[in-house]
Order: C-alpha cells, then sequence, then structure tokens
C-alpha cells in the first residue's frame, strides 16, 4: 500500500469491452469497463480522451460494478477506476482508508466498411467475414473483400484481426488497390496456413515463395491477435503478433486499403479492426431510403443532387450488379446511363443525379434491378 499515491496494487486490474465505430457513424463508440481493487469498496470511474490531462466524463458507481462511456470518437482512451480501501488496524485505532485507483488504456477504432465482396458474408456486428459459396479446394482463392476504409500515404495507422481456427486458409493485409481476390495481390500481410502457421507476405510475394524465405513466420493459436502498423515517416510496416514484433520491412509511399482473401468454405476472418475512416462523407442516415419490391406511397427527397439508397438484408447481395431506370410522372423514361451506381458502404449506394437532367421540385420513380432480375422501386423528389 502507498498511502500518499493511494494506490493498492494486489489484485487490481480493469477489463472491458470496446464497441468501434463507422464510417457513417464515426462517433459512435463505447468502452464498457469493470474494474476491481483488492478489499477495494467501488467509488466511481473516469475515462481522459486521447492526449487529455483532465477526464471527460465521471461516472459514480452505483449498483454494479462497472459503468459504460458512450458516444467515442476513434483513438486511445485511458479509463480509471476508483475505490475507497479500508487498511488492517488494530483494535482500538481508528479505521484508515485510502482512495485507490487503477487504469488502463482502451483504443476505439473502425470497423471496416467492406466493398468488392465475393462468396462472403459479413457479420453485421463486427464486420467479420465468412467464406460461404465459391469453390473449397486448395490454391483457390475465389473470396474476399476490401475496406472502403482508406489510410493515407502521408498517415501512421494500423490493421488488426484475431485468428480464428488453426485450420483457417486466409490471407489478410493492406494494398494499394483491391485487384482481386486472390492472396498474391495483397501488398504486404498475413498468410494463414492449416496447421496453425502463418508466413510474412511482402512486396506481393506469392504465398508458396513465403513458405521458402527467410521472412518472419510461425505458429498461432485461435484468437491470437495479429496487427500490421504503418510506419509513414520510416515508410515501413511492422508485423505483430499479441503485440509482439515478428519483422519490419520497408514499403512504397502510397495509399493503403484493408484487403482479405480467403480460399476454404466457412474460413473466417475475425473481428478486423482498423484505425482509419473512409476518406468520404456519408449522409445522414435518413437520408437513406430501402428499396422495396413494391411502391408504397411514400417518397423521399434528393440531397445534394444524389440519392443514397441501401437493400433490405434478406435481399441484399454484397456482389450484386445494379442497373437502374428513371422515369418521370408521365412514365417517361429519363435516364439509364450505365456506371452511375456508386457503393460507398457494405450495403449502401449512392447515385449521381447532376448530370442526369431532372427538374428541381418534380417527382420521379426509380427502378433498380439486379443481377438476379429482381426489380426494386422508389419515389423521389429532386
Amino acid at each position: 500500500v502507498n498511502p500518499t499515491l493511494g494506490v493498492f496494487t494486489k489484485g487490481s486490474r480493469i477489463t472491458g469491452q470496446i464497441t468501434d465505430v463507422t464510417c457513417n457513424n464515426t462517433c459512435a463508440g463505447s468502452i464498457q469497463a469493470t474494474g476491481n481493487i483488492f478489499l477495494g469498496a467501488p467509488k466511481y470511474y473516469e475515462i481522459y480522451p486521447p492526449g487529455a490531462s483532465q477526464p471527460s466524463e465521471t461516472i459514480n458507481i452505483t449498483g454494479a460494478n462497472s459503468a459504460t462511456f458512450h458516444t467515442l470518437c476513434p483513438g486511445v482512451y485511458t479509463v480509471k477506476y476508483y475505490a475507497d480501501v479500508t487498511l488492517m488496524y488494530m483494535p482500538g485505532e481508528p479505521p484508515v482508508t485510502i482512495l485507490s485507483s487503477v487504469s488502463k488504456t482502451f483504443e476505439v477504432a473502425y470497423m471496416p466498411d467492406w466493398v468488392n465482396n465475393a462468396n462472403v458474408t459479413i457479420n453485421p456486428t463486427d464486420r467479420s467475414l465468412t467464406k460461404t459459396s465459391g469453390l473449397s479446394q486448395l490454391y483457390t482463392w475465389d473470396a474476399g473483400a476490401s475496406s472502403l476504409n482508406t489510410l493515407k500515404a502521408a498517415d501512421n495507422g494500423w490493421i488488426e484481426w484475431t485468428a480464428s481456427n488453426s485450420g483457417a486458409v486466409n490471407g489478410i493485409g493492406f494494398s494499394s488497390t483491391d485487384a482481386n481476390t486472390d492472396i498474391n495481390t495483397i501488398n504486404y500481410g498475413v498468410g494463414f496456413i492449416e496447421f496453425a502457421k502463418y508466413y510474412i507476405l511482402t512486396n506481393n510475394q506469392r504465398i508458396v515463395n513465403a513458405m521458402s524465405t527467410s521472412n518472419a513466420r510461425g505458429n498461432y493459436t485461435d484468437n491470437a491477435v495479429f496487427r500490421l502498423e504503418k510506419n509513414s515517416s520510416a515508410n515501413t510496416i511492422s508485423f505483430l503478433v499479441n503485440g509482439v514484433v515478428k519483422g519490419t520491412f520497408p514499403i512504397t509511399s502510397q495509399d493503403l486499403i484493408l484487403d482479405a482473401s480467403m480460399q476454404f468454405l466457412n474460413g473466417v476472418i475475425k473481428h478486423p479492426r482498423v484505425s482509419f475512416g473512409c476518406g468520404v462523407v456519408f449522409p445522414p442516415s435518413q437520408n437513406y431510403f430501402i428499396l422495396k419490391k413494391t411502391l408504397d406511397g411514400g417518397y423521399y427527397a434528393s440531397s445534394n443532387q444524389k440519392i443514397y439508397f441501401a437493400f433490405e438484408e434478406e435481399y441484399f447481395d454484397p456482389a450484386q450488379q445494379l442497373t437502374y431506370k428513371i422515369v418521370d410522372d408521365k412514365n417517361s423514361v429519363i435516364s439509364s446511363l450505365p456506371n452511375k451506381i456508386e457503393k460507398i458502404g457494405d450495403n449502401r449506394y449512392q447515385l449521381d443525379l447532376a448530370s442526369i437532367g431532372l427538374s428541381a421540385g418534380k417527382f420521379y420513380r426509380i427502378s433498380i434491378t439486379n443481377k438476379k432480375n429482381e426489380v426494386f422501386h422508389a419515389r423521389f423528389k429532386y
């Protein structure tokens, strides 16, 4: 015990659960913290934002010994837990109580906004990827996705994920572009092979070549945390497993995205996280409308000469190619120009109406057809 500092160290700790953010809701993160100080009577929690010397919020504890801090943006936060500890004392002497504390840092990050999805499903809770279709055979990398999140060339940043099982055959890392789902087009990453082995991939290195080189490699266990950290000033990427650096390699200065490749069915890339956002401005969620197979009586307003839409989950196919047709109130076709629909998120799209020639204040109907020839409709006002 150190009465001056008020620290009682035996058994002291904070555990916590982090909720990361998405690109269209960048300050919706949270930290649920649970503290424990040996023989301590819980008092309160504090949270310190990145770089702050004073807490931004204090939560007094009543009942359960935990506290949740909400509306957090990406960054590293320090959470402190305080408890009163009564020291042992001799009979006849007054008890001595000190205020003890313990602290821990938590990192709120982005969940990736996946695009270019192929033969995978996306867990809506944490954006984990699971290969659910395509082939399931050796050297067939026909599934994967890449992030809309982009790490700019001048910025430091990292990507992180958790090993899901020792039989997975996946690849994940940084790429300048998403060329395809092949693991050999990941610029800097980690390849996972059966028998719980991993290989570090650099400069578009083929996985078979990495297996025969002296690059850092090793075995891993389920739930091991892999991380790639980019240092923009040194132009290097470091590869870490459970916080231990396994290798550092030079890179070319360029914008980078998270790139994933998967081989066998039911393989999982678990709990992916990145430190960087998407570089695009998402409209408020209320500006999105849900496309429906049957047109209802409502309508939606365009925003900045654009409309934003999404599919109901039961119909959504992330790999679909979309075509559209816009008609006016006389059912005359106004536009069906190709390649106008832009995907800007896992289940979000936008259509720029500026060059189509619509009249302000008038109503139109849009019909969008997916690759199954299913047609979805909505009415909007320009």
